[in-house]
């Protein structure tokens, strides 16, 4: 296996493990206005020339902060 640091919204990290040969993909957007913030994190995982079939993954996450 190969482990990942990923970064990922505020607050929070990943860390994927991979196996064989693969593809892996992500995206963190951030979005700032005057009371609230917004972050996005797609990330997508696929595998291929494999003896064994691995189905791919796909992963959306979003976040709000308000300021008071």
């Amino acid at each position: 296996r190969i482990y990942l640091y990923d970064r990922d919204l505020p607050g929070s990290f990943s860390v994927p493990s991979f196996y064989g040969r693969g593809v892996y993909l992500s995206s963190l957007l951030s979005l700032k206005f005057r009371y609230i913030s917004l972050y996005a994190k797609a990330a997508w995982m696929e595998y291929y020339a494999m003896k064994e079939e691995k189905p791919g993954k796909f992963e959306l996450k979003v976040q709000m902060n308000f300021i008071f």
